[in-house]
């Protein structure tokens, strides 16, 4: 609906008597601020604004894995690992206290950081570098602590801004895109996102798979797969698990969109998704053993002896087969208090899935993909932080919704007011301007991108927050 209309309606009659000079008058007036513009930078505000709002609050302290990121950062610049370790404990320490002396229900920290120092457990964070790399810009300029809370700003912001343009992709408009990029702000994902901790990058890195999923279902294969497979690369460097698990779901997406009747749409895209997640997974795989990172059993161990205070157990699979067994019959209904937030994100996948057909399919892969995630580290203290990217989906659903409730307004509307004085007028403005504000999001047939020639992701953003988007 096109801001303004009102006013439209009232100049029908001077439309009529001054003819096409006033109407383009009027339709760049209408258009001066778009919602395709207004809508992402609201996105962003909102997001800085929610960051601000947890990053003070008490509940946010530093963990343990801030220290070791810190530690990284520190040593990926050049400074010795003892010394580096050092500087990282006492600012861990610093934020613990300040969290105690806002609530003193919480811990302090005495003296220095006590970190756990075992070199196998070191080893499972030396072997996350995405978070760290990533931090290297901004703690140039702020040093290690005040970058890596930037850096973490910044991401909690592109993770709005990341859903605002996947809801673009998948069709939405832009005040409904905009719903769904403020709502993934204030959900409980957003409180692991706004700490100092991998899960954030790692979930960015997701959205930028799902996006170049999106991209792949709308015939930009070159484009959609390398924004794929970098993005899957980089959630493996930010959290291997969390890389792993999205490119499987991904990949079972592509199988089920690539095995489809023909009647339901075209396979190919599908097959193309599919055959990316493969990529990366084999890749990653490779690479892992090539150069000696921890492997899935070395995590198990690292659970099943308290991080290397007991003996190895004989057989770490079948411990996380009992543990995860344990944890969603036995432990789940009575500690985890499920079926929270599943009872929220099974609907809203399947809301996305009637609603949204193959790009559902996609945005339901990446939100589920926690549940495995969950399954290959399942302890109650770290539920709720493992869980937390599959939110996404009810993000999704509210603007999903949001859209389908004005579609269905709409004719109520346009039946109260009445036919127009003029056929010229308001309707073939509103007309023109809701081809407009939709061309972004019409299927296009291969080979017919003019205008749309979305060579990098930074061309994707442009086409959604141009003007007439």
């Amino acid at each position: 609906m096109i801001e303004g209309s009102a006013v439209v309606i009232r100049e029908n009659t001077r439309i009529s008597e001054h003819g096409p000079r006033y109407l383009s008058r009027i339709r760049r007036w209408n258009t001066s601020l778009p919602a395709g513009v207004v809508a992402p930078i609201l996105v962003m505000v909102f997001a800085a604004l929610t960051f601000a709002v947890h990053w003070q609050g008490p509940t946010r302290r530093a963990q343990g894995d801030t220290y070791w990121y810190l530690r990284s950062i520190q040593i990926f610049r050049g400074v010795e690992p003892s010394l580096a370790g050092r500087r990282a404990g006492i600012s861990v320490c610093r934020d613990i206290n300040r969290a105690h002396r806002a609530d003193p229900a919480l811990s302090s920290c005495p003296g220095t950081y006590a970190a756990i120092s075992h070199p196998r457990y070191r080893a499972i964070f030396e072997s996350r570098p995405g978070y760290p790399v990533l931090s290297l810009p901004a703690v140039a300029l702020l040093g290690p602590w005040w970058g890596m809370a930037a850096t973490s700003a910044m991401v909690f912001v592109a993770l709005s801004l990341l859903t605002y343009l996947g809801c673009r992709l998948s069709g939405l408009s832009a005040p409904a895109a905009a719903i769904g990029g403020c709502l993934l702000a204030v959900l409980p994902v957003a409180y692991w996102n706004s700490r100092m901790l991998a899960e954030g990058p790692a979930m960015l890195a997701a959205g930028g798979a799902l996006i170049g999923g999106l991209l792949v279902l709308r015939d930009r294969w070159a484009r959609g797969v390398w924004l794929l497979v970098g993005s899957l690369t980089a959630a493996c460097a930010a959290k291997p698990a969390c890389g792993v698990a999205t490119a499987l779901a991904l990949t079972a997406a592509g199988l089920v969109l690539g095995l489809r009747p023909r009647r339901w749409g075209r396979r190919a895209p599908g097959w193309v998704v599919a055959g990316s997640g493969l990529v990366c997974i084999g890749g990653w795989l490779l690479i892992s053993q090539q150069a000696g990172l921890p492997s899935l059993g070395e995590t198990v161990q690292d659970m099943a002896t308290s991080h290397f205070k007991r003996p190895d157990v004989a057989d770490p699979m079948a411990v996380l087969v009992q543990s995860a067994a344990s944890l969603w019959t036995d432990t789940a209904p009575s500690r985890l208090g499920l079926p929270w937030p599943l009872i929220m994100v099974l609907p809203a996948c399947g809301y996305a899935l009637w609603r949204l057909g193959a790009r559902g399919l996609l945005w339901a892969g990446v939100s589920l993909a926690p549940i495995a995630v969950v399954t290959a580290h399942p302890l109650v203290s770290e539920y709720s932080r493992l869980i937390g990217p599959s939110w996404i989906a009810v993000a999704l659903a509210a603007a999903v919704a949001s859209d389908h409730l004005r579609d269905a307004r709409g004719p109520v509307r346009k039946a109260a007011q009445g036919p127009a004085p003029n056929p010229h007028g308001q309707c073939a403005l509103e007309s023109t301007a809701a081809a407009r504000r939709h061309q972004v999001l019409l299927p296009e047939a291969p080979g017919t991108l003019k205008g749309h020639h979305l060579w990098s992701p930074l061309a994707t953003l442009g086409s959604l927050l141009r003007p007439d988007g």
